[in-house]
């Protein structure tokens, strides 16, 4: 804490001993966002020195969202508020920057067959999933999206022109990202069709595929971007990479991307743009 413009005396007899509540408020004066639980007042003292762990509710009402919306997408701004209090001092308000909120009503998040069908998540930051080369449940598979990404045509399938394979994490919102589609619908089983086409060498890829197959019940055909993605390999727009990897690694890799789906809250199509960040 700092006490600008306090005498010395001031700052150890008068300053630690005054006043600080806090609290949240929604930045939109509407009906649907709406902060509880009210302030916490602490001295400067306590809060300078004790670091008290707090919390607070920020809500969003789902009538609100577009009716025509299946997953009642709300976004929300939200801020602090510090206020003074205490001997004959003129305090005025402070309010901290504005922080993103961005809420649903999605039916299909469950963990461990308990639902989760709505839920908020802090929206300022750029999301995206993160695999280290480290870790051995992943390496092998860490490696090959790294490849991916920094070296695209080293990979299968070959072309005869630059591939543009998407998804990196760059730190800025303009890279071309990935956008999760459901585990079960045509967008999927496209990419999977054609990831398959090229792990085996078959048409369109009988020419450019994998040069050998996985080894059955031991390898298995890793793809990025992944095949519950948009910009898998069905995707006109984009080249993606598919490479024989250890069948444990390669599921442990995608144990990880489902807890990311959920964990994050990654909406299908549009809402969310995700990226994947390799780390050593």
């Amino acid at each position: 804490m700092r006490y600008t413009g306090w005498s010395i005396i001031e700052r150890f007899t008068v300053a630690p001993y005054l006043n600080w509540a806090v609290l949240p408020d929604c930045t939109q004066t509407d009906q649907y966002c709406s902060a509880s639980d009210g302030a916490t007042v602490h001295s400067f003292q306590t809060w300078d020195s004790n670091n008290p762990w707090v919390d607070w509710t920020i809500s969003s009402n789902a009538k609100g969202a577009d009716p025509a919306d299946p997953d009642k997408v709300l976004y929300h701004d939200w801020h602090w508020r510090g206020e003074g209090s205490g001997g004959d001092f003129i305090y005025t308000p402070v309010l901290s920057r504005d922080y993103g909120l961005r809420c649903d009503s999605a039916n299909y998040f469950s963990l461990f067959g308990f639902p989760y069908p709505a839920a908020c998540i802090f929206n300022d930051v750029i999301p995206h999933l993160q695999y280290d080369i480290s870790d051995g449940r992943v390496t092998t598979v860490a490696r090959h999206i790294q490849d991916a990404q920094d070296r695209p045509d080293t990979t299968y399938p070959t072309e005869d022109y630059a591939k543009l394979i998407p998804g990196k994490f760059t730190g800025d919102r303009d890279s071309p990202g990935l956008h999760r589609v459901p585990g079960d619908g045509s967008i999927k089983a496209d990419n999977t069709r054609f990831k398959d086409a090229a792990c085996l060498r078959t048409p369109p890829y009988e020419n450019t595929g994998l040069p050998a197959p996985p080894v059955a019940g031991v390898e298995d055909c890793d793809e990025y971007p992944f095949a519950t993605t948009e910009e898998g390999a069905a995707n006109y727009f984009y080249d993606f990479s598919v490479r024989a990897v250890p069948r444990g690694q390669n599921r442990s890799a995608g144990g990880l991307l489902n807890w990311y789906y959920f964990r994050d809250r990654v909406l299908y199509f549009q809402n969310d743009e995700f990226y994947t960040e390799i780390r050593p």
